[in-house]
């Protein structure tokens, strides 16, 4: 469970019975930018949610102005204490961005630590069905 950008909490056990694709990124990370568009097209397939989890340290102050810039359309999700300590469901976040696939049942089925190809993702949530 993470604070949803827009209020109330992403709650990954709400999410089972799809394939979800949690991207942890940065607002200034250039490596994520590039990944959004493969991550808008994922998300427009019924069968699966993209999670966007900032990690930048600034919050909402600083994530909520990106998202009405970006204009993205997927669920963005703000860091908690324990996965920025690395001690939450996710376990220790090394780079930014990472990726994390979950198939229906919650499982986790990829984690693309690096840049993510578009080909790549798609491979990965195939994978995860």
């Amino acid at each position: 469970t993470w604070p949803a950008l827009d209020g109330g909490e992403v709650r990954l056990s709400e999410l089972r019975g799809q394939v979800v694709v949690i991207h942890v990124f940065t607002t200034w990370s250039l490596a994520a930018d590039l990944e959004r568009d493969a991550l808008i097209a994922a998300d427009r397939a019924d069968d699966v949610t993209v999670v966007g989890l900032a990690f930048d340290p600034e919050g909402y102050a600083l994530v909520s102005p990106w998202r009405n810039a970006t204009a993205v359309p997927y669920l963005i999700a703000l860091v908690d204490e324990p996965t920025r300590a690395g001690t939450g469901a996710l376990g220790r976040i090394v780079q930014i961005p990472t990726t994390v696939v979950l198939d229906a049942a919650g499982r986790v089925t990829a984690r693309l630590e690096h840049q993510v190809e578009p080909s790549e993702l798609d491979a990965a949530i195939a994978r995860a069905r």
